[in-house]
């Protein structure tokens, strides 16, 4: 004989409808729970009677599942409190929104380099969520800074300056960054020593470097005479033509040589680099005279003769020669170069 409870099967009904309700809203998630509540059939005695129209013939199991699924058995399980958080934020890029979640836009984008040199500029990468591009700067003209104004790769390359001095030419060298003092040369105490050392224009103008030969000439027997002496350039029936008419040194140096003053068996003078005379009598020599032209500064001293009177005439003029040539005078060449 089948025992219901006296109460009915409307209970067990309600029962599990109100079970049903607690579980959908457990079930939602919203609060972190995730659960989970069966109702299942209970079959007792021996009838094989089910639930029908008016309910099933069972009995809740208070007590807990029995293996079979009791009408009260339920099962409660605790998730994840963060299964329905949003994503995971991402870096930050320009886009003029907050990507990584931290309520500033934009930020800790790093800035860009470009450019070579004084060109070399850093700027944002980012401007109003829009990225930007590098702009270098303007190159200039090189100077001499220790910077790369010109922003080819190279510090103060092509800024040397040339420069001078009465001595000549140099150079304003770039070093550091700094400009040099003029290399050219400068100028140095004047030394008898074929050159211009103070740098005034006048090779050798101390004294006793070089001496004055002076002209004559004999208006009795037309001979002319050439002396370091002006006392003896005037003696004798001779005439002064002109002092210190050109210069010879007073003693050796590299491309001077001995000029040497002859005599004649006829009692004429001449002057000559060779030291024999050339086999007349040597009187000595009056200085030293250059053997190649333009020897610091030199001019040449031309040579002529005159067979009917044997007279040797020198000069220091292209035109003079000339005309001694055109009046019968023998052009016999350079004797030397003189100052």
């Amino acid at each position: 004989m089948e025992t219901r409870p006296p109460w009915g099967t409307g209970w067990a009904l309600g029962l599990v409808g109100a079970l049903g309700a607690i579980g959908c809203a457990i079930g939602t998630g919203t609060d972190g729970f995730d659960s989970v509540v069966g109702v299942g059939p209970e079959t007792t005695g021996t009838g094989a009677d089910t639930d029908s129209a008016d309910g099933p013939d069972s009995a809740d199991g208070p007590d807990g599942p029995d293996g079979s699924g009791g009408a009260d058995g339920s099962a409660t399980s605790f998730g994840d409190p963060t299964d329905t958080d949003g994503p995971p934020p991402g870096g930050e890029i320009c886009n003029g929104l907050d990507d990584d979640g931290d309520g500033a836009i934009d930020e800790g984008l790093p800035d860009q380099t470009c450019g070579v040199g004084s060109c070399e500029v850093t700027e944002p990468s980012c401007v109003g969520g829009v990225p930007q591009a590098c702009t270098p700067a303007l190159p200039g003209s090189e100077v001499c800074n220790g910077l790369d104004d010109d922003c080819n790769g190279t510090i103060d390359d092509g800024v040397e300056q040339a420069c001078s001095s009465a001595c000549g030419s140099g150079v304003i060298a770039c070093v550091g960054g700094l400009e040099q003092p003029c290399d050219a040369p400068t100028p140095q105490a004047e030394a008898c020593d074929l050159d211009d050392d103070d740098c005034n224009g006048i090779i050798d103008d101390v004294g006793g470097c070089r001496v004055g030969v002076h002209r004559s000439y004999h208006p009795g027997t037309g001979e002319h005479f050439y002396t370091t002496d002006l006392g003896e350039a005037q003696c004798c029936g001779f005439t002064l033509e002109t002092s210190n008419y050109y210069h010879l040194y007073t003693g050796p140096h590299a491309g001077l040589v001995a000029f040497y003053r002859c005599l004649t068996p006829a009692g004429r003078h001449f002057y000559t680099q060779s030291p024999t005379c050339e086999g007349t009598t040597v009187e000595g020599a009056i200085g030293y005279i250059a053997t190649g032209a333009g020897t610091a500064g030199s001019f040449p001293l031309y040579r002529l003769y005159l067979g009917s009177s044997g007279d040797h005439f020198y000069t220091v003029s292209m035109n003079e020669r000339d005309s001694a040539v055109a009046s019968g005078y023998v052009d016999e060449g350079i004797a030397g170069y003189v100052w």
